[in-house]
């Protein structure tokens, strides 16, 4: 090997430390340093995984959740049993299993941290029931004949667009109707991914990215319609508390911890770290070789496959290769090619170990 190959394999080590250590820092910036402000908004890796069409991105919205499974889970009543009179049938106990494990969680938390009386604490059952009736109410609600005499339709029912090939209308829907149009568009999106992938490249093109743009929209609509009511049931809540209790330290419910917090957690140090390690040429073999599973991750959660969409951010045109994959290789030449004995700490234990153990064979080589 000639010293201008190791001096460009040193420089390549660098190039890439720098990039994981400023990608990492800059996420830690973000989450530890400035914080939630009107500027910035802290790392996530939420969106990514949501909308990552290959298939590790699928594994990981597996277990974590898929927005729009989770948003239906919290918006679908359960149905009235069979013999029941719908008429009489206590519409609370048609409240969606998910929202119900929500609010009751909700309620506990809130009873153990105000210490609420025997007779707070029925009060807040009562409230519970009265914002799950009134929250089926909303999903179950059809319009009368007569719109304008009805007083629930305009609480119950939403404007939203529709588009059709004459142009986009705006039209007032309940709930029934926006689930259900919701779905359609769900159906939509799996059908043009279905259709990518039988073809064998991106035969959607813009259609597909604007039918996700479109799901997203109608599920942030969703969603922010239900926490209107979620809201309203913790206010009410709050209406039974005491002075005293008032005064106390604000209440701040659990989050239950899922695949995307520890991922949030773990991803902008490990960045940093690898980063670091290959500036420093410590561990540099390991930390190249960590950096190529980690670029391998990302590469399976978003592959340039030519049946998917290319991302919008991205750069020139691939097919299977794209530079993820590039990098990864790089960092695989590096992880079998000593640079941090060459150039980095990594030459001080190896020189301990020389001087313990004796030179190996394969040194004279390297």
């Amino acid at each position: 090997m000639t010293r201008l190959t190791g001096f460009f394999l040193i420089l390549l080590r660098l190039a890439i430390g720098w990039h994981f250590l400023v990608e990492g820092y800059q996420k830690i910036e973000s989450q530890y340093l400035i914080g939630e402000t009107v500027y910035n908004k802290p790392f996530s890796s939420a969106g990514y995984f949501r909308e990552a069409p290959g298939p590790l991105g699928q594994l990981v919205r597996s277990y974590a959740g898929d927005p729009d499974r989770e948003i239906l889970a919290r918006l679908t009543v359960r149905q009235i049993p069979e013999g029941q009179d719908s008429a009489t049938y206590p519409p609370q106990k048609r409240v969606p299993p998910a929202l119900h494990r929500d609010w009751i969680r909700y309620l506990q938390e809130f009873t153990a941290h105000y210490d609420l009386s025997q007779s707070q604490s029925t009060r807040a059952a009562a409230i519970l029931e009265q914002a799950e009736s009134k929250v089926v109410q909303w999903l179950t609600y059809q319009p009368s004949a007569d719109p304008q005499r009805d007083p629930n339709y305009t609480e119950y029912t939403s404007e939203q667009s529709r588009t059709y090939p004459s142009g986009e209308i705006k039209v007032r829907m309940n709930m029934s109707q926006r689930l259900e149009e919701y779905r359609r568009r769900l159906d939509e999106l799996q059908a043009a991914d279905d259709r990518n992938y039988r073809f064998g490249r991106d035969v959607e093109k813009a259609r597909w990215r604007q039918a996700k743009a479109d799901v997203a929209s109608w599920r942030a609509g969703l969603q922010a319609d239900l926490d209107k009511h979620t809201q309203a049931y913790k206010t009410a809540l709050e209406g039974i508390l005491t002075p005293e209790q008032k005064a106390l330290a604000p209440f701040q419910p659990t989050k239950e911890a899922n695949l995307i917090d520890y991922l949030d957690l773990v991803t902008p140090w490990a960045l940093a770290v690898m980063g670091g390690c290959l500036i420093l040429g410590l561990f540099s073999r390991l930390a190249a070789l960590a950096a190529a599973f980690f670029l391998l991750m990302t590469y399976l959660a978003v592959p340039s496959y030519p049946w998917l969409p290319t991302p919008p951010a991205s750069e020139g045109n691939y097919f299977f290769v794209n530079k993820n994959v590039i990098e990864m290789l790089a960092l695989l030449v590096l992880a079998v090619t000593p640079t941090g004995r060459w150039f980095g700490l990594d030459a001080i234990p190896y020189a301990i170990g020389v001087w313990l153990f004796g030179p190996k064979e394969e040194s004279a080589q390297s």
